[in-house]
């Protein structure tokens, strides 16, 4: 709470992303992420294998980066 970040992007290694972890971030009302709706869920197997992957978590995060960007 203290960081009181912008944005937050919550990685998650399954195919699917389970939505009550952003449910949880939500009840932080006092956040500008939260305030600002930049609470986002990434979700795929390949997130927390180590490698030339990366660039595949890069391809998923520049989008929401990009739109956070561009919202006041």
């Amino acid at each position: 709470i203290r960081l009181d970040p912008d944005g937050v992007i919550i990685l998650q290694s399954a195919a699917q992303g389970d939505l009550r972890l952003v449910n949880d971030w939500t009840k932080l009302r006092v956040l500008k992420a939260v305030k600002n709706r930049r609470v986002e869920l990434v979700a795929s197997p390949e997130l927390t294998i180590p490698g030339p992957r990366l660039l595949e978590l890069m391809r998923l995060l520049s989008p929401l980066v990009q739109a956070w960007s561009s919202r006041p």
